[in-house]
């Protein structure tokens, strides 16, 4: 006969093994699969889709961030580097004023989720802008974003949102490093 300390640990091993087969079965053929950032209106997505495609295209044609680099003195660079990342948010911020005009999305949660990421862009355009005015008295910390409730910068839950509804030119362009 097992003595009592044994017993316990194969009971417990035991509870472990069935705890965790309980949790795969509920994942695999009970829970709901579908992410909390997808839309229930999916042609809400493909409208937007073409507003940032468009903007995309234009913030393709603006000179990259390596076209400074050979530029001196380094706040002549910076400076000119902050002229280039303000046209790039004017577009952001008209792609922004764009999609808050498109239709209202028919999902029963969906006007909750895009409230929501609007806010996080009108968020992330900020730091843009706090960025490009150091920038601007040439300064040049790290892009810091503004954190989101959920931890890692703002724009993380923004592009997980963009990602989930099909929509790769909604994500956050990286010209500010």
């Amino acid at each position: 006969m097992d003595p009592p300390s044994r017993r316990w640990v194969r009971v417990l091993l035991a509870a472990v093994v069935v705890a965790l087969g309980a949790m795969w079965v509920y994942v695999l053929f009970i829970g709901d699969p579908q992410s909390p950032n997808v839309l229930d209106d999916e042609t809400w997505p493909a409208r937007a889709e073409e507003v940032c495609a468009s903007v995309a295209a234009d913030l393709a044609v603006l000179p990259p961030a390596r076209s400074f680099a050979n530029i001196e003195p380094v706040e002549e660079a910076l400076r000119q580097r902050a002229e280039v990342g303000a046209q790039a948010t004017v577009l952001l911020e008209g792609q922004l004023a764009a999609l808050r005009t498109l239709p209202a999305p028919t999902g029963e949660h969906d006007d909750e989720l895009l409230a929501a990421w609007f806010a996080d862009w009108d968020t992330y355009l900020q730091d843009r802008r706090d960025h490009l005015a150091d920038w601007r008295v040439g300064q040049d910390p790290p892009f810091a974003e503004t954190e989101a409730d959920t931890g890692g910068p703002v724009s993380n839950r923004m592009d997980a949102l963009a990602t989930e509804n099909r929509m790769p030119s909604c994500e956050v362009p990286g010209d500010l490093g």
